[in-house]
């Protein structure tokens, strides 16, 4: 649909449709949560995020490389910038759901989710004896769920927000800073963010490896507090020196978002306390597209009416609430 809109109607409308398909996320981290245990869980969360972080910030450099192809007609199709990265998505999504269909298997109902394997023995209860002042054992499940941390929850709603509203108006805004502030053309646009993107992508792979020996509250503050620098930098009314926007614009994209957004996503999961994985990831994904929404329009809204520094200002008034909210429920959200 997005490669034969004729008008704005089906355009947003194709927009829309590709919209309903970023569930299968929610689907992905509930099969994680499922199918890891905790203490290896935040290292799965950072590889799983790694592939999405290569279609919104890595792949913007491969658009580049479309847009160099020469435009041609095919009958009603037509080829050229703005339809060659559709046409690719249908074929990347036709890809995936072939090999959904081949490989993919539901992970163990009985898998330890939550909480370590637990020895069969433990599980199997004796009736009370009620001369010996036994109770009957409670319900392990009302347990697990009175267990949940709901301040630490909602907490982790919060911060979430936070790193995708960010990264929402740095894609809105981003390439549009370095076309009209610094003279950029498209595609030396789409080859800078891709280039932060691919370190961004290191970030993933590395903090996968080393997230088993970082608390994942640590990791979260972390990324708060790059998220704060850089937007103190990009917040700036004055013209930066284009290495330094890059380097403040690499310190969101390539450390902040990476380093935080999957340790709360995490930190999110271990929290749960038994409570049904499926649906309160959905939740957390669901806070994260409204958010990528909202902030996304309000980047657009504050840039028409207020200038180009504005959307970082606001950026680094949000993010340093949330740094210091963070800090104040720290203890909370320890693991």
């Amino acid at each position: 649909m997005y490669c034969f809109a004729g008008n704005q109607t089906a355009l947003i409308t194709s927009r829309i449709i590709v919209g309903f398909g970023s569930a299968t996320m929610s689907v992905c981290r509930a099969h994680v949560t499922r199918a890891v245990p905790k203490s290896i869980r935040t290292a799965h969360f950072a590889y799983l995020s790694a592939l999405q972080f290569i279609g919104f910030a890595v792949l913007p450099a491969f658009g580049g490389v479309l847009a160099m192809i020469p435009e041609f007609e095919v009958g009603p199709a037509v080829f050229n910038d703005y339809s060659y990265p559709g046409y690719t998505l249908v074929v990347s999504n036709i890809v995936a759901i072939a090999l959904l269909l081949l490989f993919y298997s539901n992970p163990p109902r009985t898998a330890p989710a939550h909480t370590t394997a637990t020895p069969a023995s433990t599980l199997i209860s004796k009736p009370a004896d009620p001369e010996k002042g036994e109770a009957a054992p409670a319900a392990p499940s009302a347990g697990l769920a009175e267990q949940a941390d709901k301040l630490a929850l909602t907490a982790c709603l919060f911060i979430n927000i936070c790193f995708r509203g960010s990264v929402a108006q740095l894609e809105t805004v981003t390439s549009p800073f370095l076309l009209s502030r610094y003279d950029k053309s498209l595609e030396s646009a789409s080859f800078i963010i891709g280039t932060i993107g691919f370190f961004g992508l290191i970030v993933y792979l590395v903090f996968g490896m080393v997230s088993a020996k970082i608390p994942d509250r640590i990791s979260v503050v972390a990324g708060l507090a790059c998220l704060v620098a850089g937007s103190a930098v990009l917040a700036a009314p004055v013209t930066v020196p284009l290495l330094t926007y890059e380097v403040a614009l690499a310190a969101i994209w390539s450390l902040a978002y990476p380093l935080g957004q999957t340790a709360i996503l995490a930190l999110f999961s271990k929290k749960l306390a038994g409570l049904p994985a499926g649906g309160f990831l959905g939740l957390f994904s669901m806070c994260g597209s409204l958010a990528r929404l909202v902030f996304a329009i309000v980047a657009g809204q504050s840039w028409s009416s207020f200038g180009e520094s504005s959307v970082f200002q606001g950026m680094l008034l949000y993010s340093s609430i949330t740094l210091i909210f963070s800090l104040f429920v720290f203890k909370r959200l320890a693991v």
